[in-house]
């Protein structure tokens, strides 16, 4: 199923769906804001082999 628009129902529904375990977000790199120049040069390649992660505060 495609989730095209947010709403409570599909969120609850994608909720439940990554507790299962049955969404898995694939990283590619986690970046500091101060190298964002670098993550979108990677972005604008198109090689990322999942998500590029900007780093804007460290919890």
């Amino acid at each position: 199923q495609i989730f095209n628009a947010p709403c409570t129902e599909y969120l609850l529904e994608l909720k439940k769906l990554i507790e299962a375990g049955q969404v898995k977000t694939v990283i590619d790199s986690v970046h500091p804001l101060e190298n964002l120049v670098e993550a979108m040069k990677i972005c604008m390649s198109h090689r990322a082999k999942g998500k590029i992660i900007i780093e804007v505060a460290k919890e």
